[in-house]
């Protein structure tokens, strides 16, 4: 009974269950339904609502906005719809603004129009409350105010570049668009309404800009503040803006250019009336002065012929008067040196009276001459490069023995590092040899002092003594021609009068000025300004100075170098027709061991050489039916003949032509006739036939430098050490670009750099600043480091002990100036395999 009870029971309790789970079924089925569809709803709402947005914005209506209730997703994306919107609606907003901005500029026909309708629309599209236009001066310096709306015209004032107020300051200094904010409320800044005077939140200015030039200022004034797309649309309407008023610009100037040639047009119309009136006068005139120029034709051909006529006397006098000169004091240096024994006290003096008048007299005739030559406008300066230090330093060698025999001191003061100055060479030595051998003769006791100094773009020389003095009657006139002191002076001291005459014309040539100043009995002071550069255009001499004018300077002679010299088979021919002048030369030569012949005139001097060839020529260029000139250019010309080392002694004055022909040929030396050393007349002739070779202990002493092996492709490194710049100029020339060069002025900067670049091959001016060449050199073989090293020495001294000397102090190799471009780089070129 109780399993049947608890089975009824279990049974009914099971029916009870299966309602219950039933309708548990039933209730969550129906509330899953309902949340479904809640859910369903709030997705569908927002999404239909977007699209209903998204239709009104594709119609054009970008101020529909989709309202955002939540932060779920598909509020977010309703979000980034807005944000979309907005930025499309900037933009379309900023391409308006530039449109309207660009269609406003358009057709405006001048400025003042043009900066009106801007304005109007900048106001309009920017949503400004005032604006200004102000536009740069004819001046260039002024702001003017050409356009304003609504802005307070009490303050519309003209203001300067320099002094602009702040907003513009600002824009001038940044030359771009500034916008002044957080204003405080200033009269200044106020403009005027219906209902009073406001004063603006924020300034915005931009400029005009045209050809790199501000051309104008543009001012807008804004109650609100200025919205992101307001400033973009003006900066990036900038550009249209600045092109359309630089074409109004340029379109203003075109009218104005245009009435301006309207004007002038009517003008010349008119002139042009009036033309033809004169030019019939003028007809009539032309004729008139026609039959004048004929006339002035005719005088200035007189003139041009009178002014050749003047130079070809000039140039004949000179040879006229130097040649009879020449044998007067020759042959009375011959007769003191060989009668000295032979004849009394008395009579060797008479010689010296002839032979120190001839002297005085030369110097009268070239005076005179250079005097000529400088009115006649006849004396061509040739500049070139020259250390003036070393220029003062040879004048002091020159003039000591002067100073000595006087028994008074001769000193040479200069600043360090005096500058290479370009000038005359000549001439600067003929005005400092004048000026400083007059100090000495005028001065009996105490010292003459040279001082130097370079001030800017000068150099200045003052020449300074203890002498008689001038007075200041007579300072004035010094500088004249023909003048002296006064007559006791004239007296007691020789002279012509026309030394300082020709100083100061000289220096006047070479650009350059001269002052004085003098105490009497005190004391005279010159001081010489002189151009580091040459003023005027570079004339190049035909000759090469160091080559050909330089006489050798026969100090030089020592007994070590006469053992390497042998002229006792030397045969020189002598061309000249004077006979004075053939007697002294023969009479030297033959007693210096020469075989000499004569020649009388070039048809001599043919037949000669038809049948003797000299070892060395010396030739007179003014003879009588041949020339020397015409018999200097046969002998080249030949081939047996060509090769013959020929000196020039003339006592022609050379004109440009004359040099640049013997320069063609190729001469040995050139000398003038009139005051001929006969010891420099002996070393040019033993420096022309001697073909001795450097004797074996000299070689011997050399350092073996071994060939010098470059890779492919890579350049020797060359330094050039060389004073002068129109002589590195030429050297680096000929070495063109086939070598790494290196440049050095002095011999100190040149040993400096071969310690810092090591150098494959050293090219070696021998006469430098600082430190000479030998010393360099000796420098360089002393130095384990660098006595590898080849030098090639450059120089002038062309004498066959300079070339001893130089190859002693370690030189590998030697190549006299003038520099031979062929021989320069086989030198060079042996020194590399």
């Amino acid at each position: 009974q109780k399993a049947e009870n608890f089975h009824q029971s279990a049974h009914k309790q099971g029916d009870k269950t299966f309602r219950l789970v039933v309708i548990s079924l039933l209730i969550a089925t129906i509330l899953s339904l309902l949340i479904a569809i809640s859910i369903t709803q709030s997705i569908k709402r927002p999404i239909k609502r977007m699209n209903i947005v998204s239709k009104s914005i594709q119609e054009g209506n970008l101020s529909t906005r989709n309202m955002i209730t939540s932060k779920d997703e598909l509020d977010v994306l309703g979000l980034g719809i807005n944000s979309m919107t907005d930025a499309l609606n900037s933009k379309i907003t900023i391409q308006n603004g530039i449109s309207t901005l660009a269609e406003s500029i358009i057709g405006a026909a001048d400025t003042h129009q043009f900066a009106l309708k801007l304005l109007e629309n900048l106001i309009l599209v920017s949503q400004s409350n005032s604006g200004r236009f102000y536009i740069l001066g004819d001046d260039k310096e002024n702001f003017n105010c050409i356009a304003s709306l609504s802005a307070n015209n009490k303050h519309l004032k003209t203001f300067s570049v320099k002094e602009a107020p702040g907003e513009f300051g600002s824009v001038i200094l940044k030359r771009e668009m500034q916008i002044v904010k957080n204003l405080k409320q200033e009269p200044r800044f106020d403009f005027t309404t219906s209902i009073g005077n406001y004063s603006p939140k924020e300034i915005l200015t931009f400029p005009i800009i045209t050809d790199g030039t501000i051309q104008a200022l543009i001012s807008l004034s804004n109650l609100d503040i200025y919205s992101d797309e307001n400033v973009e649309i003006l900066r990036f309407s900038s550009i249209n803006i600045n092109t359309s008023f630089s074409n109004i610009l340029s379109s203003q100037k075109t009218k104005v250019l245009a009435e301006t040639l309207s004007r002038s047009n009517q003008t010349l119309e008119l002139q042009s009336e009036e033309l033809k009136e004169q030019t019939q006068e003028l007809h009539t005139q032309t004729v008139e002065l026609n039959e004048q120029n004929r006339s002035l034709s005719l005088k200035t051909q007189e003139v041009e012929l009178a002014n050749q006529l003047k130079s070809e006397f000039l140039s004949n006098m000179s040879h006229e008067l130097r040649t009879p000169l020449n044998s007067i004091m020759a042959l009375s240096r011959t007769l003191i040196k060989q009668a000295s024994t032979k004849l009394d006290d008395d009579e060797n003096a008479y010689l010296e009276i002839v032979e120190r008048n001839g002297r005085n007299l030369l110097k009268l005739i070239n005076d005179i001459l250079d005097l000529s030559k400088i009115e006649a406008g006849k004396m061509d300066i040739y500049p070139q490069a020259l250390q003036f230090e070393n220029l003062l330093k040879i004048q002091i060698e020159n003039l000591s023995p002067l100073a000595i025999e006087k028994n008074i001191q001769l000193e040479l003061n200069v600043t360090n590092n005096l500058p290479v100055i370009e000038t005359d060479e000549i001439r600067l030595n003929q005005i400092l040899t004048n000026l400083i051998n007059n100090a000495i003769k005028f001065t009996d006791k105490g010292k003459v002092s040279i001082t130097s100094w370079s001030t800017g773009d000068n150099i200045k020389i003052e020449i300074q003594d203890t002498g008689i003095g001038i007075s200041d009657e007579h300072i004035k006139t010094i500088f004249d021609e023909f003048r002296q002191v006064d007559g006791s002076s004239s007296r007691r001291y020789e002279g012509t009068g026309l030394g300082l005459t020709i100083v100061k014309k000289l220096l006047i040539k070479l650009g350059g000025q001269i002052e004085v100043s003098s105490i009497p009995s005190k004391g005279t002071n010159f001081t010489l300004t002189i151009p580091i550069v040459w003023h005027k255009a570079k004339l190049t001499s035909p000759l090469i100075l160091n080559s050909f004018t330089k006489p050798i300077n026969t100090k030089r002679e020592s007994n070590d170098a006469q053992k390497f010299i042998k002229a006792s088979d030397a045969r020189i021919l002598i061309i000249e027709d004077n006979k004075s002048a053939i007697i002294q030369m023969t009479q030297v030569l033959e007693q210096n061991g020469y075989i000499v012949d004569i020649a009388v005139g070039g048809k001599e001097a043919y037949n000669y050489m038809e049948n003797q060839i000299p070892d060395g020529i010396i030739l007179d260029l003014m003879m009588p039916e041949i020339d020397g000139f015409e018999v200097l250019e046969t002998i080249r010309n030949k081939k047996s003949t060509s090769e013959i080392p020929v000196v020039i002694l003339t006592a022609k004055d050379l004109t440009n032509e004359d040099l640049t022909r013997l320069s063609a040929s190729h001469i040995h030396q050139l000398i003038q006739k009139g005051d001929v050393d006969i010891e420099a007349l002996l070393c040019i002739v033993r420096s022309m036939v001697v073909k001795s070779e450097v004797p074996n202990n000299v070689v011997q002493n050399l350092i073996q430098i071994p060939k010098i092996e470059l890779k492919d492709g890579e350049k020797a490194k060359v330094l050039i050490i060389e004073d002068n710049l129109d002589n590195m100029v030429t050297i680096k020339s000929i070495l063109g670009n086939s070598y790494d060069i290196f440049e050095a002025y002095d011999g100190e900067l040149g040993l400096n750099m071969v310690d810092q670049i090591q150098p494959d091959l050293v090219l070696l001016d021998m006469a430098l600043p600082k430190i000479d060449g030998i010393d360099v050199v000796k420098s360089l073989k002393g130095n384990v480091l660098t006595q590898q090293i080849p030098v090639i020495a450059l120089t002038a001294r062309a004498m066959m002990e300079d070339k001893a000397e130089i190859l002693e102090a370690g030189c590998n190799e030697y190549v006299t100036k003038p520099v031979d471009h062929s021989e320069i780089l086989n030198k060079i070129e042996s020194f590399f395999l």
